[in-house]
């Protein structure tokens, strides 16, 4: 259970943020899973550190970065997110407060 607790939320992360920049990433775990993973989310290498048993990982890691879409137009999406979340909250308390108002 820890193994498969640890490779949904951190593990999903690190690839995240390693796809986002372009870049290759080693990760380690105490217990879990520990992987090499390339600039495009692929796992090149993997071990498992599970039940206390002790793991070593060996492999390439590139040092060359990718041109990615959030590294050349930048976080856009995250901004008009915000830019929306901000809309919906702001409509909702005006439609709330003029409601207020009518009684």
């Amino acid at each position: 259970m820890v193994f498969y607790y640890g490779r949904l939320s951190a593990f999903s992360y690190f690839h995240i943020r390693g796809i986002e920049n372009g870049l290759f990433i080693a990760r380690s775990a105490r217990e879990g899973g520990l992987t090499i993973s390339d600039n495009f989310g692929r796992v090149r290498e993997e071990a498992i550190s599970a039940d206390q048993n002790e793991a070593s990982l060996i492999g390439n890691i590139s040092h060359e970065i990718t041109d990615t879409i959030c590294s050349k137009t930048g976080y856009w999406f995250s901004i008009i997110n915000l830019l929306a979340a901000i809309l919906i909250l702001s409509w909702d308390i005006l439609k709330r407060y003029t409601k207020w108002q009518s009684y």
